[in-house]
């Protein structure tokens, strides 16, 4: 059969690059083009990124990075792939992503279409059916041969996974999340940033010696323990909410009811180059045990399988439940960065607690999102 064919829109970017890595060898897919801004435009990719492309094949690394013409819509592709920065993102999806969604479906892992209300927000596993009726009433009502498919905060999925399995079965009322978030999750320019730091240190990460309190720190990631939301993000815990809400939410009558249950969440950057880890705290409704949690978990595993285990990206196990504490170092590459893994599940003083780590480059965002295109096109929606 014909291969579907991909535009990868910011292809010179971190999640540019993994999406480029998902679609090597896709039994279903190909790459169509590449595009990125003028700077990087009639480059070879492998000169236009910044980033490690030493593992893309010649075929790839050769292919000359194209203009970002957004006003033409190409006709030889058939998914357009914006992995385009939160800046850029703004600018141009509120603009262009509607209008590309005329034609073909539009994935896009940036903020700026997450939360417009005919709009789905999809985690394939944990919500897929009832967001795609969403997609459908966009079609009709838009006249559409595609829609837009936003993918969540890459904080959003391992917490949205970790609650999915719980409301189903012993309801939740309150749920409080703790993140500690990869350098990784803030784009290329914070990682070479945080590269120029771990060169520039001698020896071990030290405090830096102040004597007084510093109102406006600046930018560190090496050593340090930073708040998400101060300088490079401004509502991370605000999206991961909203977001999570939406995801648990109900189809109803041409939209999403959100899930009513209460959240409340702190992120924090990390000096980790991958893997976004979570701290997770559930009250349920209904009482349990840690075994009973435990076997919700692999119940749910074992539905996943079922249902999206046939598509090229999905891992052999989509939720890997550990005997021990998760750790990015070890963990984050199982399942090739496609598991959610969780640890310590316990229930203590009823509440339900345990730990959980993705990969926010995969499942979180560009083969996350290449496996959500592969449903569509399994389910007939492309």
């Amino acid at each position: 059969m014909d291969k579907l064919r991909i535009g990868i829109y910011g292809a010179t970017g971190s999640v540019g690059l993994e999406a480029i890595e998902s679609l090597i060898n896709h039994p279903w897919f190909e790459i169509a083009h590449l595009y990125a801004s003028e700077r990087s435009a009639g480059k070879t990719y492998k000169n236009a990124c910044s980033l490690d492309t030493s593992s893309l094949p010649e075929n790839i690394s050769e292919m000359i990075v194209e203009p970002m013409n957004m006003d033409k819509i190409p006709e030889d592709i058939d998914v357009a792939f914006f992995a385009l920065s939160e800046d850029i993102a703004k600018e141009y999806e509120l603009k262009y992503a509607h209008k590309f969604a005329k034609r073909l479906p539009v994935i896009t892992t940036s903020s700026a279409l997450r939360m417009q209300e005919k709009v789905p927000l999809i985690i394939t596993e944990v919500n897929a059916d009832e967001h795609l009726k969403l997609a459908e009433d966009y079609r009709k009502e838009f006249n559409s041969k595609g829609a837009p498919f936003p993918q969540c905060n890459c904080t959003t999925v391992p917490f949205a996974f970790a609650l999915k399995p719980l409301l189903e079965t012993v309801g939740v009322e309150i749920a409080f999340m703790s993140s500690y978030q990869s350098i990784s999750g803030s784009g290329a320019k914070a990682l070479k940033k945080w590269e120029e730091e771990r060169l520039n240190e001698k020896g071990l990460p030290k405090p830096f010696q102040y004597k007084s309190i510093v109102k406006d720190p600046e930018v560190v990631y090496e050593g340090n323990v930073r708040p998400i939301g101060v300088k490079d993000s401004k509502d991370e815990e605000g999206k991961v909410i909203m977001e999570t809400l939406k995801i648990l939410g109900k189809y109803k009558e041409g939209s999403i009811i959100p899930a009513s249950f209460t959240i409340d969440c702190m992120c924090n950057r990390v000096p980790t180059f991958r893997g976004h880890y979570e701290h997770i705290r559930v009250k349920p409704v209904k009482p349990c045990s840690t075994e009973d949690v435990i076997e919700i978990y692999k119940d749910f595993n074992k539905r996943c399988k079922a249902l999206y285990g046939d598509l090229p990206s999905s891992p052999e196990e989509h939720l890997i439940i550990l005997d021990r504490q998760p750790q990015t170092r070890f963990d984050v590459t199982l399942g090739d960065g496609m598991s959610i893994v969780l640890g310590e599940i316990e229930v203590k003083n009823g509440w339900i607690k345990l730990r959980a780590l993705s990969d926010n480059l995969k499942k979180g965002a560009a083969k996350g999102s290449i496996q959500l295109i592969e449903y569509l096109y399994k389910i007939g929606f492309i």
